[in-house]
């Protein structure tokens, strides 16, 4: 995590624009903290999705000035609100032999099991002199990842010897989906939709047989579950 460039020659905006992602959000910008020795604040895109079953690796870009004989070690934790502990962590270095003031940039991660949604990004930095050691927090920073978009297709129902075949196609993002298939059913002549059975998803498709009969003519309606970094996707047939 501590592969850090020094962003020379390039505006602050320049920067940015490199950052960002192809989304809808925003820059966001932590005010500066500071103690005697050094002055720091963070900048990041807020808004990342993903496009495959990878982690996603988030730039952040740290803005500093610190005194000549003065380290800096940044401290970055993410965690999603609600949940207990820790997502990831981080740490970008600064040392007596780099520019005393300037721009690194450092990365942050998120990976399919840690979900979507929100997250915060908490900074700590440490400023360590000859002598001594001071420390301060940064204002926490929010930002969204949304799922990869998924989508179905190919899906097909059909009266085999032994039950109903159910098969389908399911794709997110760039990548296969992961998860299960979970298919209902509606009988015709009837208003309610049973749950029918359960298929692993593999290789980004399902295939295989009901856990119960299924007559001719019923509706199926099958739904993506258990892929923590898909979007919610579902589709609809009929049995022949």
């Amino acid at each position: 995590m501590n592969r850090l460039r020094w962003v020379t020659g390039l505006a602050l905006g320049a920067v940015l624009l490199l950052l960002a992602p192809p989304s809808h959000g925003e820059i966001v910008e932590t005010p500066p903290g500071s103690v005697s020795s050094v002055q720091l604040s963070l900048t990041m895109d807020n808004d990342w999705q993903f496009i495959d079953r990878e982690c996603l690796f988030i730039p952040v870009l740290a803005t500093y000035g610190r005194a000549d004989d003065t380290s800096i070690i940044g401290e970055l934790t993410v965690s999603k609100p609600g949940d207990l502990g820790v997502t990831n962590d981080a740490t970008f270095l600064v040392l007596p032999g780099d520019p005393v003031a300037g721009q690194l940039l450092d990365e942050i991660y998120v990976c399919p099991a840690d979900g979507t949604g929100q997250f915060r990004l908490d900074t700590v930095v440490r400023a360590i002199e000859p002598a001594t050691e001071s420390s301060f927090a940064l204002y926490p920073l929010t930002f969204w990842v949304r799922p990869a978009i998924t989508t179905m297709s190919g899906l097909s129902a059909h009266a085999v010897k032994g039950g109903t075949r159910v098969m389908g196609v399911v794709r997110a993002g760039e990548a296969d989906a992961t998860g299960f298939a979970e298919v209902r059913v509606q009988q015709p002549g009837s208003s309610r939709w049973v749950r029918a059975g359960r298929l692993s998803v593999e290789r980004g498709s399902f295939n295989g047989l009901l856990e119960r009969s299924v007559p001719v003519g019923s509706r199926i309606k099958v739904a993506l579950i258990g892929c923590s970094w898909c979007s919610r996707v579902t589709g609809s047939t009929r049995v022949n």
